[in-house]
């Protein structure tokens, strides 16, 4: 299941937040049981994910799917009588690394890439690069080498970042 991250953008007025949707944000909290505790993030939106971050992601794919093949990682595909294997390629890598790495929600739920800010995709490679050091046991800081610095831009480094198991 993909879910979007809930997010309520609000207003300073006189020293007090204005939501712009007040009604939205009460019928979500209505709905949590008693002793449930949240998070209200106080953050700039980051805007969209950029294309240098698209194309270093693309890139990870690419060495790691070149890594899979290397350790031999197949994927089957078809059914029955028809089923047979095959090394993974790029659209594969990225399903697989989509199902390991997208819970980057507050709710840990999975967020897609096209549905991802530039904070969201931020976490989202940082995931992928915890995966590729801890799973497949690749070189990070050589990965890391080719991350474009629209990296600093963002108040966000998660030295270990959660995955899916």
């Amino acid at each position: 299941m993909t879910a979007r991250i809930k997010e309520y953008s609000y207003q300073i007025i006189n020293g007090r937040q204005v939501y712009d949707d007040p009604e939205d944000r009460s019928k979500y909290l209505s709905r949590k049981e008693d002793g449930y505790r949240g998070i209200e993030r106080h953050r700039t939106p980051h805007g969209a994910k950029t294309n240098r971050q698209l194309g270093y992601y693309w890139f990870l794919v690419v060495e790691i799917t070149k890594e899979l093949k290397r350790l031999g990682w197949t994927i089957t595909l078809g059914e029955g009588d028809n089923q047979f294997e095959r090394y993974y390629n790029k659209d594969d890598t990225h399903e697989w690394l989509k199902k390991h790495c997208a819970k980057i929600d507050d709710e840990g739920q999975y967020v897609t890439l096209s549905a991802q800010d530039k904070y969201l995709c931020s976490k989202y490679i940082d995931n992928v690069l915890w995966v590729a050091e801890h799973w497949l046991l690749m070189n990070r800081k050589k990965l890391e080498s080719k991350r474009p610095e629209d990296k600093k831009d963002i108040s966000f480094h998660n030295k270990r970042a959660k995955v899916s198991a």
